[in-house]
């Protein structure tokens, strides 16, 4: 019983982990983007939708 209710916490805290690590990941890409687009390297008529 104890190890099955370990593995479940442990694959819970990784998985805010990784739900955490992604969601920084997109801030710090999206903000890259808008920094480049202030600068004027990128044209606006480059970047697709996603």
């Amino acid at each position: 019983m104890y190890p099955t209710n370990l593995s479940k916490r442990v694959f819970r805290y990784f998985e805010q982990m990784i739900l955490h690590g992604l969601f920084v990941l997109r801030v710090t890409v999206g903000l890259a983007l808008l920094a480049l687009f202030c600068m004027g390297v990128l044209p606006l008529d480059q970047l697709t939708p996603p």
